[in-house]
């Protein structure tokens, strides 16, 4: 059995897939983006490309000079608005959300019906740990059971207990 392929598919499927993908990377997330009209950097993605390359040849800022989130430090102080938020440029022209307050992010985390997890971190996660079976895949009502169920062995009186073997395995 022979297989034929339809050619003029083909070819609407690759001009479709570049007019979608052009509109997205170029006109949406340059013009249309509401995270385009806060406050942020336009170009921290190329910033921090040339950061790390600066690292890994061994010039520039080293990682003992400066702290851990020296990164968040500068948005924040920089950028820093009352709702504490950050919009900054990431790969291909797109924005991301950064929160930099403390009320944000417990806003953020607390009400996961407003801030649903992205399709792509999403489709990661059940690709290899199973759709729904974890915490971390679970979504909704089974995340909140899980979450409920899983509490007890992380209160206070619990990690009391196993602190010391904690501290000893970090040490070896």
């Amino acid at each position: 059995m022979r297989c034929e392929f339809d050619v003029y598919g083909i070819l609407l499927y690759l001009i479709y897939s570049l007019v979608d993908h052009g509109y997205r990377m170029f006109i949406y997330e340059r013009f249309l983006n509401p995270l385009s009209k806060l406050p942020g950097p336009k170009v921290l993605f190329v910033l921090a490309v040339l950061t790390v390359g600066t690292l890994v040849l061994g010039r520039g800022p080293q990682p003992s000079k400066c702290g851990a989130w020296s990164a968040s430090s500068w948005l924040s102080a920089k950028f820093g608005t009352k709702i504490g938020m950050v919009s900054f440029t990431f790969l291909f022209h797109a924005y991301r959300l950064m929160p930099t307050s403390s009320s944000a992010i417990e806003h953020i985390l607390n009400d996961p019906t407003i801030y649903p997890r992205p399709k792509f971190e999403q489709d990661t996660l059940t690709k290899y740990l199973g759709k729904g079976l974890g915490l971390l895949t679970a979504v909704g009502k089974r995340h909140r059971r899980q979450k409920k169920a899983l509490a007890p062995a992380f209160s206070p009186r619990h990690l009391r207990g196993i602190a010391e073997y904690v501290w000893w395995s970090l040490q070896y």
